[in-house]
């Protein structure tokens, strides 16, 4: 069989009236009329031979145009032509009836014309057996058998499909908003699941090679290594090794922030501060530093000391920190709420609606965040039942309370300010009494 003959699918073919081998399915899926033999074996990699064998085998189902190396009068008889062709379709000879099949188009035209085979395998190379103006029809009953038409009534629904699809197309442009939108949110999803991805494999790395190497020979890497072995050595639960790195020159952020997450051990996590204190400063360090459970209470006041009492406050409420260091947290944000000064206090009890009232039983308000919450008109229900059950509230703020809006449509508010027990008893008459 010549290397450079290009098989073509028979035209018309029913790929669902086929009984098929797995490779054979698999070679007549890459035929397309425009491919040689010999690329044909470089596309399956398949040999020669058996490229050759199974043409030839398909030239028997009936599935190919007959080769040069064999003749289609010897390939008609072996082609149940009539399981194969559609029926219904145009063709070019004119005394044909509409009812005649394409086997019995192939059986006249043998019989009145007495072609030999060259001449039958032109005439089908030329597609004389389905009109010129139906080759885009072929090629997706080619690509998508479960579409072609079985019967003449299939075919204005498939017209139609043109119509179907220019109406859903009217939908993308109001698709495009949410697109864009989308298309921000996947990117993130896709850096933070390329992050894992490369930390996986940092970590199988120190598992499969580095892990099983002598404590000492690891201690001495990890001073003079680099690259992807110096992100590996960041997984290493021993805190020497860790001291070690923090040694090299080439430790940044990103070994820091390994270290920060997955290291285990309250001296391998010194070792960031005591050593290389300006990773210690990176946000996203000190993020991991806080979530990791063998946090000292020392590194932890280290780290919180800096902060604001805002921010202090938002990581007391962190779900990424694990129970006992959110309690550390809390102690911590008790502690700044101490030291703080008036126009912190108000502005956080002001940002927050009083919700950090509840971590500072037994705690005051000084004056001066009790002189700026009363400045400002409250319009917050959830800010006047946080400050009613704080026990520390002020008669000042108290009144100042009583005097709002929503305080005087609501009598479970006013309820609330009369069974405080910092409530003058003049306030009490006034709000049983309103006026």
């Amino acid at each position: 069989m010549s290397t450079d003959w290009k098989p073509r699918v028979r035209p018309g073919l029913r790929w669902e009236s086929l009984h098929l081998t797995p490779e054979e399915g698999f070679l007549l899926s890459r035929v397309d009329g425009a491919t040689s033999v010999a690329a044909l074996r470089q596309l399956t990699g398949m040999s020669e031979a058996k490229v050759s064998e199974v043409l030839g085998r398909l030239e028997q189902h009936g599935a190919i145009e007959p080769g040069p190396a064999r003749t289609a009068l010897h390939a008609v008889p072996e082609v149940t032509i009539e399981e194969q062709a559609p029926r219904g379709r145009r063709h070019d000879i004119d005394d044909l009836d509409d009812d005649e099949d394409d086997a019995e188009l192939i059986r006249r035209t043998m019989a009145e014309l007495q072609l030999d085979a060259s001449l039958l395998g032109d005439d089908t190379d030329e597609g004389a057996a389905v009109d010129d103006d139906e080759p885009a029809a072929t090629a997706p009953r080619l690509m998508r058998p479960e579409v072609a038409p079985s019967d003449p009534d299939d075919e204005p629904a498939t017209q139609a499909e043109p119509a179907t699809a220019a109406e859903d197309g009217d939908d993308d442009d109001a698709d495009n908003d949410n697109d864009d939108e989308g298309e921000e949110k996947s990117g993130e999803e896709g850096d933070e699941a390329g992050a894992a991805i490369e930390e996986g494999n940092h970590r199988k790395l120190f598992e499969n090679q580095l892990h099983g190497l002598p404590q000492e020979e690891r201690e001495q890497l990890a001073r003079t290594a680099d690259g992807p072995t110096l992100l590996a050595l960041c997984f290493d639960p021993v805190p020497y090794v860790i001291s070690g790195l923090m040694e090299n020159p080439q430790v940044g952020y990103p070994h820091a922030r390994l270290i920060a997450r997955y290291h285990r051990t309250p001296q391998g996590l010194e070792a960031i501060f005591g050593k290389r204190p300006e990773l210690a400063r990176d946000a996203q360090v000190q993020r991991w530093m806080l979530a990791n459970p063998m946090l000292g209470d020392t590194h932890l006041k280290r780290l919180l000391s800096p902060k604001p009492l805002a921010q202090v406050y938002k990581w007391s409420l962190s779900r990424d920190l694990p129970e006992h260091n959110r309690g550390k947290v809390r102690t911590m944000f008790r502690n700044k709420w101490g030291t703080a000064d008036g126009e912190e206090r108000a502005n956080l009890v002001w940002s927050c609606e009083g919700r950090c009232l509840q971590f500072l039983t037994g705690l005051q308000l000084d004056s001066k965040a009790t002189t700026l919450l009363c400045a400002r008109s409250i319009h917050s229900v959830m800010l006047i039942q946080s400050l009613c059950r704080f026990t520390a509230t002020p008669p000042p703020l108290l009144a100042h309370l009583a005097r709002q809006a929503v305080v005087k449509r609501q009598p479970n508010l006013r309820t609330m300010i009369m069974q405080h027990p910092n409530c003058p008893a003049d306030l009490k008459r006034s709000l049983r009494s309103p006026s």
